[in-house]
């Protein structure tokens, strides 16, 4: 994907897997 999508992209998925 891109590298500016990258950044937020990572601190969704962090998010997600505590939100799990």
């Amino acid at each position: 994907m891109g590298s500016l999508g990258n950044v937020p992209s990572s601190q969704l998925r962090m998010r997600n897997t505590l939100a799990r």
